[in-house]
């Protein structure tokens, strides 16, 4: 298939393929999010409905696409929320070209104690009403996520930016949400959308309440066990297991060293939602060493400890932000290798404990980012480049940050190239971590189907 240039042209075109690919293969999915644009365009994500036993199978479909239309790679990532995040990624020269694809599990969308999607494969649920190009949607779905889901998690500014709050008229979403909200709650929900976004505004407890409290009545158990899942269980899970990236820059100085790390950030394209810090240690720590006296033993390891205690209190309190639809990672512009290196600058006798300071943790993502002020350099890898500075006042600064896990960028001649060789470096330790076949999720996923299909057969 001919190379498709153009961004937007690209993700209609795989949305399209992935799609019809899904169609023919009969896979049962529905599409309840992420046309507003089409055919000119589609937006960020495609959010569609399927059962969890067709997981693998999209996900090898969305493989032969990505290979197929000059995607790079896919990576993926399994959230508790119950959604499956498919993320096409394309390295452009000037930015990076992405679409993600989220396939969603009904019966892990759970607002507070009630499921939103538990009906959407019976008869008046969440069925195929229409088809859109080779798309198919559900009214009732698309209405559910991509304009009442908004309103209840309070997020009304995509009704500004990215497309209209519709006014309820459809009977059979009507008829949904009588069925959700009970009968009085519904038309006063209905009535106020035709206000427009003032109208729903500070609608969200009323409704949640509705949801709620209705289903808590008619199924006490399973309202039980999904408040217990989405209050306690599922938030833990999240917590630990899905949250932010650590990624440090480390290395000599550069004058325009934030200008690079904001050009990395521009570069990524909002695939990712990055944080940028400016200090891994303590502020104002940073000194010259000729300024300081050389701290005693005593006061040397009381810092020790008080820093393990603080960066891994920071770690998961806030550099592991609460995740949200997007791979998360925080970037700063130093690390524990530039400590390492100069220990006494950050106030520490010597190097000694110094790698207790992650042990705690887990370790960080360490990018060595050197000036580019050495034409042996220019068009090398990150060995070459440490190797041909042997000699000089850097390779001793080198030393320390050199390691097998890390990687070495060069800067180029400008903060945009720079940004985007540290670009391009992040991502592909984000690719190690999200890659298809890193992901444990979907193999017992895989071996959980492929059992019960050769079950019946066994028997």
């Amino acid at each position: 298939m001919a190379r498709i240039d153009d961004p937007e042209k690209l993700r209609v075109a795989t949305g399209e393929a992935l799609a019809e690919s899904l169609n023919h293969a009969g896979i049962r999915y529905v599409l309840i999010n992420g046309l507003y644009g089409y055919p000119a365009g589609i937006g960020r994500d495609l959010d569609i409905l399927v059962r969890p036993e067709d997981v693998p199978r999209i996900v090898d479909r969305s493989l032969q696409v990505c290979a197929e239309l000059g995607w790079d790679d896919l990576l993926i990532r399994w959230s508790p929320y119950g959604t499956w995040q498919l993320y096409l990624i394309r390295k452009d020269t000037e930015r990076l070209s992405w679409l993600e694809v989220d396939p969603m599990l009904k019966d892990t969308m759970v607002l507070g104690a009630a499921y939103l999607f538990d009906e959407w494969e019976k008869p008046g649920g969440f069925g195929v009403d229409s088809y859109r190009g080779p798309f198919p949607v559900s009214k009732v779905g698309h209405y559910v996520k991509s304009q009442l889901r908004p309103i209840l998690y309070g997020d009304l500014a995509r009704f500004k930016h990215k497309y209209a709050l519709e006014v309820v008229s459809d009977p059979d979403t009507i008829r949904y949400l009588q069925s959700l909200l009970g009968p009085k709650m519904a038309a006063q929900f209905c009535k106020a959308t035709g206000s427009g976004v003032e109208g729903v505004t500070g609608l969200g407890k009323r409704l949640k309440w509705a949801i709620n409290s209705r289903y808590m009545v008619r199924h006490p158990l399973r309202a039980t066990r999904n408040m217990f899942w989405s209050r306690l269980v599922r938030p833990v899970r999240l917590y630990w297991l899905t949250a932010g990236l650590v990624v440090q820059v480390v290395g000599p100085d550069c004058p325009d060293k934030v200008e690079i790390l904001n050009e990395a950030k521009k570069y990524l394209n909002g695939c990712f939602e990055v944080r940028l810090k400016e200090q891994w240690w303590d502020a104002g720590k940073r000194k010259s060493a000729a300024s300081k006296p050389r701290p005693g033993r005593l006061l040397h390891w009381w810092r020790i400890l008080a820093q393990c205690a603080r960066l891994t209190w920071r770690y998961y309190v806030s550099d592991r932000f609460m995740p949200r639809s997007v791979i998360q990672f925080v970037l700063y512009s130093g690390g524990l290798a530039d400590i390492a290196e100069e220990p006494s600058r950050y106030g520490f006798r010597s190097v000694a404990g110094v790698p207790l300071l992650q042990r705690f943790v887990p370790p960080a993502i360490e990018i060595v980012l050197l000036p580019n002020n050495s034409a042996e350099g220019e068009g090398a890898s990150g060995g070459e480049v440490v190797s041909s500075l042997v000699g000089r006042p850097q390779a001793r600064r080198t030393g320390a940050y050199n390691g097998s896990k890390r990687n070495v960028v060069v800067a180029g001649d400008s903060a945009e190239e720079s940004g985007r060789r540290l670009a391009l470096s992040i991502l592909e330790q984000i690719e190690l971590r999200f890659a298809v076949s890193r992901c444990g999720e979907l193999q017992r996923v895989r071996l959980k189907y492929s059992q019960a299909r050769r079950s019946p057969q066994s028997t």
